[in-house]
Protein backbone atom coordinates (compact mmCIF):
# COMPACT_ATOMS: atom_id res chain seq x y z
CA UNK A 1 0.00 0.00 0.00
CA UNK A 2 1.64 3.18 -0.96
CA UNK A 3 0.08 7.07 -0.66
CA UNK A 4 0.12 9.46 -3.33
CA UNK A 5 0.76 12.99 -1.63
CA UNK A 6 2.41 16.34 -1.78
CA UNK A 7 3.59 18.63 0.56
CA UNK A 8 2.54 22.54 0.30
CA UNK A 9 3.73 25.14 2.73
CA UNK A 10 2.05 28.26 3.28
CA UNK A 11 3.91 31.63 4.91
CA UNK A 12 1.83 35.24 4.63
CA UNK A 13 4.48 36.75 2.29
CA UNK A 14 2.66 39.52 2.45
CA UNK A 15 3.68 43.17 4.35
CA UNK A 16 5.04 42.43 7.95
CA UNK A 17 5.02 38.47 9.03
CA UNK A 18 5.31 40.61 12.26
CA UNK A 19 2.19 40.37 15.28
CA UNK A 20 0.93 43.38 16.25
CA UNK A 21 3.37 45.13 19.57
CA UNK A 22 0.62 46.06 21.37
CA UNK A 23 -1.04 42.68 21.48
CA UNK A 24 1.10 39.59 20.05
CA UNK A 25 -1.81 37.05 20.10
CA UNK A 26 -0.75 34.43 17.46
CA UNK A 27 -1.42 33.29 14.38
CA UNK A 28 -3.65 30.10 13.50
CA UNK A 29 -4.64 29.27 9.88
CA UNK A 30 -7.84 27.05 9.60
CA UNK A 31 -8.57 25.27 5.95
CA UNK A 32 -12.17 24.75 4.27
CA UNK A 33 -12.43 22.50 1.32
CA UNK A 34 -14.58 23.40 -1.43
CA UNK A 35 -14.12 20.61 -3.38
CA UNK A 36 -13.37 17.02 -3.28
CA UNK A 37 -13.13 14.22 -5.60
CA UNK A 38 -11.92 10.89 -5.51
CA UNK A 39 -12.62 8.06 -8.01
CA UNK A 40 -10.52 4.63 -8.13
CA UNK A 41 -10.98 1.60 -10.53
CA UNK A 42 -10.65 -1.90 -9.06
CA UNK A 43 -12.14 -5.28 -9.61
CA UNK A 44 -15.91 -4.37 -9.28
CA UNK A 45 -15.65 -1.39 -11.28
CA UNK A 46 -15.27 2.15 -11.34
CA UNK A 47 -16.21 3.96 -7.83
CA UNK A 48 -16.50 7.32 -6.41
CA UNK A 49 -15.92 9.07 -3.08
CA UNK A 50 -17.27 12.30 -2.17
CA UNK A 51 -17.28 14.35 0.42
CA UNK A 52 -20.56 16.09 1.29
CA UNK A 53 -19.82 19.43 0.60
CA UNK A 54 -21.56 22.10 2.53
CA UNK A 55 -18.41 23.16 2.16
CA UNK A 56 -16.12 20.84 4.91
CA UNK A 57 -14.20 22.76 7.31
CA UNK A 58 -11.18 19.51 7.28
CA UNK A 59 -10.40 19.93 10.72
CA UNK A 60 -7.03 21.68 9.71
CA UNK A 61 -6.50 24.36 12.45
CA UNK A 62 -3.01 24.91 13.02
CA UNK A 63 -0.94 28.11 14.85
CA UNK A 64 1.91 29.38 13.60
CA UNK A 65 3.28 31.70 11.15
CA UNK A 66 3.78 28.69 8.79
CA UNK A 67 0.66 25.97 7.34
CA UNK A 68 2.14 23.49 6.26
CA UNK A 69 -0.53 20.56 4.67
CA UNK A 70 0.10 17.21 3.14
CA UNK A 71 -2.84 15.70 0.69
CA UNK A 72 -2.88 12.48 0.19
CA UNK A 73 -4.57 9.42 -1.46
CA UNK A 74 -4.16 5.86 -0.84
CA UNK A 75 -2.89 3.36 -3.49
CA UNK A 76 -4.11 -0.17 -2.71
CA UNK A 77 -2.83 -3.22 -4.26
CA UNK A 78 -6.53 -3.94 -5.32
CA UNK A 79 -6.37 -0.97 -7.54
CA UNK A 80 -6.00 -0.44 -10.72
CA UNK A 81 -6.31 3.20 -11.25
CA UNK A 82 -6.91 5.96 -8.67
CA UNK A 83 -7.32 9.37 -8.62
CA UNK A 84 -7.95 12.52 -6.59
CA UNK A 85 -8.94 16.51 -6.68
CA UNK A 86 -9.82 19.08 -4.11
CA UNK A 87 -9.91 22.60 -3.73
CA UNK A 88 -9.14 24.19 -0.65
CA UNK A 89 -9.46 27.93 1.03
CA UNK A 90 -6.89 28.09 3.65
CA UNK A 91 -7.49 31.38 6.01
CA UNK A 92 -4.40 33.04 7.34
CA UNK A 93 -5.70 34.41 11.33
CA UNK A 94 -4.88 36.21 13.70
CA UNK A 95 -5.91 35.05 17.53
CA UNK A 96 -5.45 38.68 19.90
CA UNK A 97 -4.37 37.93 23.43
CA UNK A 98 -7.47 38.45 25.86
CA UNK A 99 -7.71 41.42 27.85
CA UNK A 100 -6.17 40.50 31.55
CA UNK A 101 -9.61 40.97 33.40
CA UNK A 102 -11.49 38.52 30.60
CA UNK A 103 -11.21 34.69 31.13
CA UNK A 104 -12.42 31.73 28.67
CA UNK A 105 -13.12 31.52 25.33
CA UNK A 106 -15.18 33.88 24.87
CA UNK A 107 -12.51 36.72 25.48
CA UNK A 108 -11.18 37.07 22.10
CA UNK A 109 -12.53 36.38 18.58
CA UNK A 110 -10.04 35.31 15.60
CA UNK A 111 -9.70 37.96 13.01
CA UNK A 112 -8.78 37.24 9.13
CA UNK A 113 -6.01 38.15 7.82
CA UNK A 114 -5.62 36.24 4.39
CA UNK A 115 -7.01 33.64 2.15
CA UNK A 116 -5.01 31.14 0.26
CA UNK A 117 -6.78 29.35 -2.36
CA UNK A 118 -5.54 26.53 -3.48
CA UNK A 119 -5.56 22.92 -5.53
CA UNK A 120 -4.13 19.69 -6.05
CA UNK A 121 -4.86 16.96 -8.30
CA UNK A 122 -2.94 13.50 -9.04
CA UNK A 123 -3.22 9.90 -10.39
CA UNK A 124 -1.86 6.84 -10.10
CA UNK A 125 -1.88 3.84 -12.45
CA UNK A 126 -0.77 0.42 -10.86
CA UNK A 127 0.98 -1.49 -13.88
CA UNK A 128 0.52 -5.01 -11.22
CA UNK A 129 -2.94 -5.21 -9.92
CA UNK A 130 -3.73 -7.23 -7.09
CA UNK A 131 0.41 -7.53 -6.57
CA UNK A 132 0.73 -7.34 -2.66
CA UNK A 133 4.17 -5.83 -2.74
CA UNK A 134 2.45 -2.50 -3.99
CA UNK A 135 5.44 -1.75 -6.05
CA UNK A 136 3.39 -1.75 -9.22
CA UNK A 137 2.36 1.81 -9.06
CA UNK A 138 3.27 4.95 -11.40
CA UNK A 139 2.48 8.03 -10.28
CA UNK A 140 1.52 11.13 -12.59
CA UNK A 141 2.40 13.19 -9.60
CA UNK A 142 0.77 16.74 -9.76
CA UNK A 143 -1.31 17.44 -12.70
CA UNK A 144 -2.88 20.78 -11.32
CA UNK A 145 -1.09 21.97 -8.42
CA UNK A 146 -1.13 25.59 -7.32
CA UNK A 147 1.49 25.25 -4.33
CA UNK A 148 2.66 28.63 -4.63
CA UNK A 149 -0.64 30.00 -4.26
CA UNK A 150 -0.69 33.71 -3.32
CA UNK A 151 -2.23 35.53 -0.63
CA UNK A 152 -4.86 37.82 -0.71
CA UNK A 153 -5.98 39.89 1.94
CA UNK A 154 -9.34 39.37 3.69
CA UNK A 155 -11.51 40.05 6.58
CA UNK A 156 -14.31 37.58 5.80
CA UNK A 157 -14.33 34.63 8.38
CA UNK A 158 -13.99 30.93 7.46
CA UNK A 159 -17.37 29.42 7.03
CA UNK A 160 -18.23 25.76 6.78
CA UNK A 161 -21.28 23.67 7.77
CA UNK A 162 -20.32 20.19 8.56
CA UNK A 163 -17.30 18.05 8.15
CA UNK A 164 -18.75 14.33 7.07
CA UNK A 165 -18.10 11.77 4.11
CA UNK A 166 -20.72 9.69 1.93
CA UNK A 167 -18.24 7.04 1.81
CA UNK A 168 -17.35 5.21 -1.94
CA UNK A 169 -20.05 4.46 -4.15
CA UNK A 170 -20.25 2.58 -7.21
CA UNK A 171 -20.49 4.19 -10.87
CA UNK A 172 -23.23 2.32 -12.85
CA UNK A 173 -21.52 0.98 -16.15
CA UNK A 174 -22.63 2.75 -19.22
Amino acid sequence: MEKISKTFRLSPGFGSANLPSGNQGQYSWIQVLTNYNWHYINAQGRWVCPLDFSPEGDGAVVAGATFTDNPWVLATPDRGETEVAFDAKTYLMWMPNPASECSGSACTIPVPLALFNWSWTADAINTRPNDDTGSGWIFTGCQNCSSDAAAQPTSVPPEWTSNTSQGCQPVPAQ
